[in-house]
């Protein structure tokens, strides 16, 4: 028998190569491929990764998920779009999701293990499956609601300080400090931030947001991630019926600064040249009566201003089947979101508007401060009216119409959720990444 190269580790660290005949118990045979990579090289090149060596600048090969997971939330939706489009750019992936009770979480092509609580703080189990699990990347998806105790999240982040940890901010909040109340309650928020090493946002202007604030750690820009071009044809005539020819869709969370009552507002307008007009809306809920006090508030304001025949809203949750026949039968989308007071501000992105820009879906936004990335390319509305004139001129002009389609399409494919992982397992230095991811986008 030969000699063999091998070497010694410390966790990921290289500590010492040695030739013998013999292989010791703990050492790593090293390959044929680096048998020209001398030890100095190494040593300084080269880390091993579930013993096997590979480059520094390997993109993770073991890579942990943390998040809320198969849940009607648009967190754990993400999650999902996320991990499926990882598991094929990784060896091993690993998600840590909060307990549920929802049934089966095999068959995905990657690991669902249930073990935290958000409402108790227990981590305990997390952190032994990490240690079990050993990843290079661990990811956190972040949204207030999630991790609505700082106390609870600093723990949780200090312990995780033993991984290399990156924070995905689905929510970055920026505020005027004329309002005191206000402004103290974000600064509370912005605990949130402080302990992370590394950060990632959803738009360029978080990553100032978060920079104005003094935060010295790396900030990664990826966009949110969005399904392929997908053009679906609409849905047909039968004898079963259809939707009319004007459809306007919206779904999302139900709260009031997602737009439902400037979507009535804009039917409104509408409806004497359009009497056939239909805006429909799927009204996620939550446990809140507060929620459920305002979709029945607007119910009261479809009656008083005689749109019953033009306007639906269904209270309640959607599959993505379910949602892609809506869009089917539409013309439309329309997200017209509005800040909750005029001190406020948010830098995250919506998931919502994915799906229908992925079908060539022409769709209208509002000024809310999220859009602002797509200023020049997609619809900006402020009012009622200026929503009216876009939707008529979409109605009424087909190459207007199908030019947006085509903007749709063009963002969808920039922002497919295979880019998206592959950027997740790129995040190396900040400023280059960030300049290559702008660019692409």
């Amino acid at each position: 028998m030969g000699t063999i190269r091998h070497a010694g580790c410390d966790g990921s660290k290289l500590l010492w190569v040695s030739v013998s005949n013999q292989v010791p118990e703990n050492a790593i045979v090293i390959p044929d491929h680096l048998s020209s990579v001398s030890n100095a090289e190494l040593f300084s090149e080269y880390r091993v990764v579930r013993s096997k060596i590979v480059h520094r600048s390997s993109s993770p090969r073991c890579v942990a998920v943390i998040s809320v997971f198969g849940i009607n939330c648009g967190i754990a939706t993400y999650t999902k779009y996320l991990c499926d489009a990882l598991k094929l750019e990784v060896d091993e992936l690993l998600v840590l999701a909060e307990d549920a009770d929802i049934g089966n979480d095999e068959g995905l092509g990657y690991e669902v293990h249930r073990c935290w609580d958000r409402r108790s703080g227990d981590f305990l189990r997390l952190y032994k499956r990490l240690e079990e699990f050993s990843p290079e990347l661990v990811i956190i998806q972040h949204e207030f609601g999630l991790f609505p105790k700082l106390n609870v999240w600093n723990t949780l982040i200090s312990q995780l300080s033993r991984w290399r940890t990156a924070v995905t901010l689905h929510t970055v909040l920026e505020h005027d400090v004329s309002n005191k109340t206000i402004h103290l309650d974000y600064l509370t928020r912005f605990l949130a931030e402080a302990p992370c090493r590394e950060l990632i946002v959803h738009t360029p202007r978080a990553r100032q947001t978060i920079r104005a604030r003094g935060f010295s750690g790396r900030i990664h820009y990826i966009p949110h991630g969005c399904f392929p071009p997908n053009p679906l044809e609409r849905l047909p005539i039968t004898k079963y019926g259809m939707m009319p020819n004007q459809v306007l869709f919206q779904y999302g969370f139900g709260s009031p600064h997602k737009g439902w009552d400037f979507a009535i507002d804009t039917v409104s307008l509408l409806v004497e040249k359009y009497p056939d007009i239909i805006y429909i809306g799927i009204f996620n809920v939550s446990s809140s009566n507060r929620n459920a006090a305002y979709f029945h508030s607007l119910l009261n304001v479809i009656r008083e201003k005689k749109l019953e025949k033009n306007v639906a809203i269904h209270r309640g949750f959607q599959s993505e089947e379910t949602l892609r026949l809506y869009l089917r039968s539409s013309r439309i989308a329309f997200f017209p979101y509005r800040a909750p007071n005029q001190f406020w501000a948010s830098w995250g992105a919506s998931g919502a508007i994915q799906l229908p820009l992925s079908m060539g879906i022409p769709t209208i936004l509002s000024d809310f401060s999220a859009f602002q990335e797509f200023n020049d390319r997609l619809p900006i509305i402020r009012t009622p009216e200026e929503a009216a004139s876009v939707i008529d001129r979409i109605l009424s002009d087909p190459a207007y119409e199908k030019s947006l389609s085509d903007t749709a399409f063009e963002i969808a494919e920039e922002r497919r959720w295979e880019k998206v992982a592959a950027w997740y397992l790129e995040i190396t230095e900040e400023e280059d990444f960030n300049a290559k991811v702008k660019e692409a986008t």
